[in-house]
């Protein structure tokens, strides 16, 4: 009988099949160095946070604070603020004052924790478990014992766009987000 290779062996052997060089090729993190993890869902995470935010997309703002922390700690420090800018697509006159205010709206919408040092009112940054903070938007989207507030603020929020999420975060098996379903469903089934 044979043995079947895991996804990550599988996934390998194709690849290779097809750029028989790729190993000595791509960029690898631990060897190359200035790496982060980020959720494989990020690219769901940044439609659904740009649904809530109509007309000021902050996709672009928060993938660039999560490129300016570190491995691990979902924190940095605001210090280049005009770099930061400019990497989140931001440039001219206006153009810190735009990332401000989409840092402004990203914690408003609770994927991002912002607190002064100084004088600056935005020194330092927390991103919170992003998976958390979109459930929360998609229950009381959901719910009708929500807060108007909190209603107003998943308001844009696609229920087809959370449930691609939800596919996409099973099919990695992202355990958060099983145990946020399974949380859920029990609550459901208590009521």
């Amino acid at each position: 009988m044979a043995v079947r290779k895991s996804i990550p062996e599988s996934e390998l052997a194709l690849r290779d099949s097809m750029w028989p060089d790729a190993e000595v090729r791509f960029w690898h993190p631990r060897l190359h160095g200035a790496f982060i993890s980020i959720p494989k869902t990020l690219p769901f995470l940044g439609r659904m946070m740009d649904e809530m935010s109509k007309n000021f997309p902050v996709s672009e703002t928060y993938a660039t604070l999560w490129c300016w922390t570190w491995d691990n700690n979902a924190y940095t420090r605001l210090n280049h603020i005009e770099e930061m800018a400019f990497a989140a697509g931001f440039t001219g006159q206006r153009g810190i004052r735009t990332f401000q205010d989409r840092l402004k709206r990203l914690e408003a919408l609770g994927f991002v924790e912002l607190k002064a040092a100084g004088n600056s009112k935005m020194a330092f940054a927390y991103l919170p478990n992003p998976h958390a903070v979109i459930f929360r938007h998609f229950e009381a989207l959901t719910s009708p014992s929500a807060t108007s507030e909190a209603k107003e603020l998943a308001r844009g929020l696609q229920e087809g766009t959370f449930n691609a999420f939800l596919a996409r975060a099973q099919e990695l098996g992202c355990k958060d987000v099983i145990a946020m379903l399974e949380a859920r469903a029990a609550a459901a089934a208590a009521a």
